[in-house]
């Protein structure tokens, strides 16, 4: 198993854990941000799971969120590399999150993939449409989710 120093901390708006490998947690100007957007907590924490098993230079900061809202709030005011996002959400759904992404300036850069268990083709190639660099049927394969997102992150 990959040996991760891990700091697990809490927050108003998610769950985060920050993991590295030779850097200190202090030098965060080569970090890389993941946004998990999930109204189930099962797949917030598996993802979460996963995404820490993604080997890169630089120190991984993983932030989960069940409220897109909150989560919209949050990557608004924090750099954000990778964003992870269900389709069917409860407040919003994920196309309509996606959106609302795609018009935050700093946000350009940012990739966002979609997922969902529907497996309506349609609804695919609408978050790819939309801007979506990919899109995961759930449940995924863990370890292309690993290299797709490693890739991403590279």
């Amino acid at each position: 198993m990959i040996d991760f120093i891990k700091n697990v901390f809490c927050t108003n708006t998610g769950l985060g854990f920050a993991y590295k490998k030779d850097e200190s947690i202090s030098q965060k100007t080569s970090m890389k941000q993941i946004v998990i957007v999930d109204d189930q907590s099962t797949t917030r924490y598996i993802l979460t799971q996963v995404m820490q098993q993604i080997e890169l230079p630089q120190q991984v900061n993983i932030k989960a969120f069940e409220d897109p809202i909150d989560a919209l709030d949050w990557i608004e005011q924090n750099d954000t590399h990778l964003i992870m996002v269900d389709y069917r959400m409860s407040k919003m759904n994920g196309q309509e999150f996606l959106k609302k992404v795609k018009k935050i300036k700093k946000l350009e850069n940012t990739h966002v993939i979609g997922m969902s268990v529907d497996d309506d083709i349609s609804l695919r190639y609408q978050f790819l449409e939309d801007g979506a660099t990919d899109f995961f049927l759930k449940p995924f394969d863990y370890q292309e989710c690993i290299l797709r997102c490693r890739n991403l992150l590279s």
